[in-house]
Formats: C-alpha cells, structure tokens, sequence
C-alpha cells in the first residue's frame, strides 16, 4: 500500500537499536533484511520512523539508504511501513527471499507552494505547483501562471514562472491547459526565477486565458527583473523605432524591447509602423525586460485596407464597373465584417451595402475586385478575387463610398467623387464624412478611372490620393497617365548576384539613359528578401552621374573602367540568390519606387522601410532571366525598359560592370 507524503529537508539517524532480531521467524531458513532508499525527505525537512512488520526499526530525516535492524526469515512475509502521510513507500511487502531485499524505496514529493513563494525567493529547492494555466509553450520551456479566478491568487505581481524544458511537446502540453507541477526545481538563470526539471501532470484542457496585464512601455522597462516578469501583458498604440535590434528583436515606444522566442512577425516589421497593442508573457533576457509575442495575434498590426481604384462610368452605356480594394498594410486582413456601402450624394443615404465576407482573408499587398454583371471576370490577373455587385455604380455626382467594419463602426477608407458628402448616413450611430482632406476634382469622363497614385499611398487628402488614369488596373497596381521628368529616369541596368563557388564580385549598375545629369545623393539601392518581401540592406548614392554614364554598386576588386561612380564594399551580407529577391531604385527623400527588378521569381509587395505601402518589383512580367553564376543579367540595349521585365532584361555570359552590356 502507499502514504501519501510531502517534501522539505532531512539527515539519517537511528532510534536506539541494540541489535539484529528475527521477526517472524520458524528458526528452519536464514533470515534477511529489508531496505532501499528514502528520497525527497531533506527538502521536506520532516522526519520517519521506519517499521518492519509493526516493529520500530529506525528514524531518518535525510535522504538515502535504509537497512532494517531486524531480519524476517525466508518464505515469511514482511511489511514496511511509515508513520509520515506525506511520504510513500513503494514495493512496502512481499515474501521474504533467500536474500535481502533492497528496493522498497520511500519518497516524499514536494509541498504544494504557490507562485508567489517561488517568485519571491520563499520557496527553493524542488517545489511543487498546483493547477496553474499554461500561457505559452515554444520549443525551450512553457509559462505557467496563476489567475483571478484561483483561490489563491495575490494579485498580478509574481503571479507567473517561466519553467525550462527543452524536451517540451507543445502538441501535447497546450495554451488552455491546467497543470500541476510536481516536483520542479527552482532556478536563478541571469537574475530571472525560473523552474527547471518539472514534471507536469495536466488537470484539464482548453480552459480560457486571463485578460493581459495593460501597461505601459516605461513601465515595463525597469531595471532588473520587473514583479510582471512571465506574466501575460499588454502594451497599447505603440510605434516602431527600431525594426531590427538583432536576434530577431525589435523596439517600439524607444525603450521597450519585443522578442521572438515564440513568434518572428512575417513581415518583417518597418520602422514607424504603428501597431494598436503587443501582448504576450514578460521575460528577461540580457538585463532587459521583453515581451514575447505568441504568435500573429499578439500583434496588433493595423490593418490598412483602402478604396484604390473606382471605374463608375464608361462611354455609352455603363457596363463593366468595378471598384479595387487594397491592402495596402502590412498585416493580412480578415474581411468576415468589412463591408463596401455605396451613398447617394442626392439624399447622402447608402443605397447598397456590399459585403466582402465571402472573400475570407486579403493579404498584405492583395487586391480584391468588386465587379458588376457585365464585368468579364476572366480578364483579372490569375487568382484575383471578386464579388459581384448587387447593383449598379451610381455616377450622377457626387456620389460615394465607404470601406467600413459593421460591426465595430470603425471607417477604414472613403471617397466622396464629383462633388462633397459630408455627413453621410451609413446606417450608423452618427453620420460620417467621405471626404478626407479636400475633395478630389478627379473626375471619372468614361474612359478611364479614378486610381490612387501612387498605388496603394493614402495621405487623408483626396484631391493628392486621386488621379484619373486611362488605364484601367483591376487587381494589380494602378498606373498614372502623368509622365514623371525624364531628368530622374535612371535605372537599373546590369545585376551580378551569383558567382561560381564563392560569390566575392556581386553588383548592382545604374546608368542614366537621360539627356540631364543626375545627382545621386537622393537615390538607395535596396535589397530584398523574397521570402518576407522585406528590406535586408540598403545602400545611398553618392556623386554626379552624367548622362549615358554608369554607376557601380558592389564588391571591392571589380574591373570597373577610370572614371565611373563605384561604390566598394557596398553590401554588408552580400546580394541574395535564393529566388525570388529583388532590387529597387528608389528615392529616398519622397519615398517613392525609381526601378525595379525581382529575380528567379516575382515579388509584388516589397516592404521599404519609409514607404507608405507595400510596392511591386515586376514590371509587366517578372523575367525569365537567371544569372546562372557565370553571367549577369543586363538591359539590352543599355537602358531600355519596355515596361516589361520579362522583354527587357537577358542572361550575358559577359558580365560588364561600368561599361555597355553585350552577348557573347
């Protein structure tokens, strides 16, 4: 049979004993003794008296070894016993054999104490937790903590632990569910109080999580261990200010520190992102205090969805209408209560409310096309979606739109065309305005549409955001009519990213086609990784390039002819070759896209850090080229662009840095 037992410290001693008796004995076999090991007994810091059969044999109040002072003779039976609840014994009878028996071991678990003990240094040792919550469980270790609704609950301070397990299933040990701890050890790993060595048994599963913690970044931010250290959190309406700290770590609000043990945000976060709230369990790392996002959902990433692109009327009979939605964020977009509703600027009431549930979830960068009867749907780029509208664009002016959230009134985006509606009637608690800004004078005459330009940008000024463009973009990136000055038409016109065995003469050319000089200090080469679309270098310009000249950005030791612009030992981390990835011209001073390429594969939107929206790197078609090692890929002739990525841009074998591009 087994007792129960608890834990604390110890140290063996004897209850007076004269000698070796026989108990139970016939006097026709020999007899033996019975032992094996206590264990747990010190930390309990209690004692046991040990009994053979109902005689006393010894007292011990340490862990190890036991042997009986008296003997029970073979073929008779024996019993162990002890006089201490919060101790068992195990294989405690039997049949004496013709030996001694040495594996009834006896063991005293630990006392259940709470986490505020542990977290306040009350309780060391090997400990005991009861029914806390899993939090969060990555690959080195979970966080448990004890919540409101337990009895034993002393506020949020101290309320969590983080427990050290590199050999954790996260498929078996889930968010949701109730563990006791039984033993763990307590561990001071840098300061922070962690548990190690545990072995948890679950209660029950799926339970809910608490709210987290609100706070502010300043006071996270303290010195040494903060008393939320492992406690779920939350900080609110934070902004980037450094995207990349190392390690997969980055800053908001200038001082508090967000961590990836669990989560790395795809994308990439930018600097000046603005994010509604982060949350996840407090650690402590390095002298710092961080927070540990779970997953995408401790993000609040905002979602920037918007009206990009309105064709309401055409020549002659309306037909073929559509209205493009973009989203023009960084974070993917559920549309389960995002509704489309159309007004009537002749009463400002809504005559349609489209929703867009039915399109599921819009991606960072996507596009998704709401489309009348007529519309011939087939003529969309490859996998678009659409919805077909429930009734006609109206087009009698003003009219408008609004790209909103019915169940939380939030207004994401708006456009009032061909005159104002200021106070429109949405269905809503209170009457919302459709123009931002100044309202646009862009007017739709039936051959065209009305196009964010830049695609995507939205500076809450309608008469800036809105262009009628004659080429109409449904699903991929609006194009503006306005030619931009040929003095700034420089391009990208030879790359080198792949070298047989090690790549040490990677590049980048720029050469101006134009008739004007062109100074190259508001211009950046960046770099970027196709599998996030993210920014992983950037290099400024320098100098003076004259026209039909070449620049040169890249390794040290290139063959590069006298006199041409080269920038050495440009790249810090070299010029990927994975595919895809992609490299933008771009000016730095207005954030806008100058040139393009994407490489071994198409990426369509490219987070620059600075820029407003995501942008495409594809021109046209994304090109076929592949620099094989042995080559570049070039413009030929030098400085053609088409438009059209997949006509302008060839594999040489020559490889030209400075100088015209040629074949072999």
């Amino acid at each position: 049979m087994k007792k129960r037992a608890l834990i604390v410290g110890i140290f063996i001693c004897s209850a007076g004993i004269s000698g070796q008796d026989e108990i139970f004995t016939t006097g026709f076999e020999p007899s033996f003794t019975v032992g094996g090991d206590v264990s747990g007994l010190t930390n309990l810091g209690e004692t046991i008296e040990i009994s053979l059969n109902g005689v006393a044999q010894s007292v011990v109040n340490q862990d190890g070894p036991f042997t009986s002072t008296d003997s029970v003779e073979a073929g008779q039976a024996y019993l162990v016993s002890i006089d201490n609840s919060n101790c068992t014994v195990t294989n405690e009878s039997g049949i004496m054999p013709l030996n001694n028996v040495t594996d009834v071991n006896i063991n005293c678990p630990p006392a259940f104490v709470t986490v505020y003990d542990v977290k306040q240094g009350f309780a060391t040792g090997d400990v005991a937790l009861q029914n806390m919550l899993v939090t969060a469980c990555g690959d080195s270790g979970y966080y448990v903590q004890t919540i409101d609704a337990d009895p034993d609950f002393n506020g949020a301070y101290y309320s969590a632990v983080y427990v050290f397990d590199n050999t954790v299933d996260c498929n078996l040990l889930q968010v949701g569910d109730r563990v006791d701890l039984n033993p763990a050890t307590v561990n001071v790993f840098f300061d922070e109080i962690q548990l190690q060595n545990a072995t948890y048994a679950i209660q029950s599963t799926g339970n809910q999580l608490p709210n987290p913690v609100i706070t502010l970044p300043a006071a996270l931010n303290t010195l040494g261990v903060n008393p939320l250290n492992a406690v779920l959190v939350e900080v609110q309406n934070v902004t980037v200010t450094n995207p990349d700290l190392g390690s997969g770590e980055f800053e908001v609000a200038g001082e508090l520190v967000i961590d990836d043990r669990f989560y790395t945000p795809v994308p990439s976060v930018t600097l000046n992102e603005n994010m509604d709230y982060i949350r996840g369990p407090l650690a402590y790392s390095l002298n710092t205090n961080k927070i540990e996002p779970r997953s995408a959902n401790d993000l609040g990433r905002q979602v920037q969805l918007v009206i990009n692109e309105v064709d309401y009327d055409q020549p002659g009979a309306d037909a073929a209408e559509f209205i493009e939605i973009y989203n023009a964020g960084v974070a993917d977009a559920n549309l389960a209560d995002i509704a489309l509703i159309l007004v009537n600027g002749g009463n400002s009431q809504f005559y349609a409310s489209e929703s867009l549930a039915s399109a599921g979830v819009l991606p960072a960068g996507g596009y998704l096309v709401l489309v009348d009867d007529t519309f011939d749907t087939n003529t969309l780029p490859a996998n678009t979606p659409f919805i077909v509208l429930s009734t006609p664009v109206q087009n009698g002016g003003p009219d408008g739109m609004a790209l909103v959230n019915t169940a939380t009134e939030e207004v994401f985006d708006v456009l009032s065309y061909e005159g104002s509606i200021s106070s429109a009637n949405l269905g809503f608690s209170n009457p919302v305005n459709l123009v931002e800004g100044t309202a646009t004078t862009a007017v739709d005459v039936g051959d065209g549409s009305l196009s964010r330009i830049p695609n995507g940008v939205d500076s809450d000024d309608a008469d800036t955001d809105w262009e009628f463009t004659t080429q109409l973009t449904p699903g991929t990136s609006n194009i503006s009519d306005i030619v931009p000055p040929v003095a700034a038409a420089l391009v990208i016109n030879e790359v080198d990213y792949d070298q047989p065995g090690v790549d040490t003469t990677e590049f980048v050319e720029i050469y101006n086609p134009t008739q004007n000089s062109v100074d190259l200090s508001q211009y950046a080469i960046v770099l970027i990784n196709g599998n996030d679309s993210t920014e992983y270098d950037r290099v400024t310009l320098s100098g003076t390039l004259g026209s039909n000249e070449f620049a040169v950005v890249g390794a040290s030791g290139l063959a590069v002819p006298q006199g041409v612009i080269y920038i050495e030992n440009a790249f810090a981390s070299g010029i990927q070759n994975g595919g895809p990835d992609g490299v933008a011209l771009i000016d730095n001073i207005n954030n806008t896209l100058v040139d393009s390429l994407s490489y071994e594969g198409a990426i369509n939107a490219a987070i620059i850090t600075g820029f407003v929206a995501p942008v495409d790197l594809v021109e046209g078609t994304a090109t076929t080229a592949i620099d094989t090692g042995d080559g570049s890929i070039v413009r030929l002739p030098d400085g053609t662009d088409s438009g059209d990525d997949d006509i302008d841009f060839t594999f040489s074998t020559v490889v030209t840095p400075g100088s015209t591009n040629n074949l072999p």
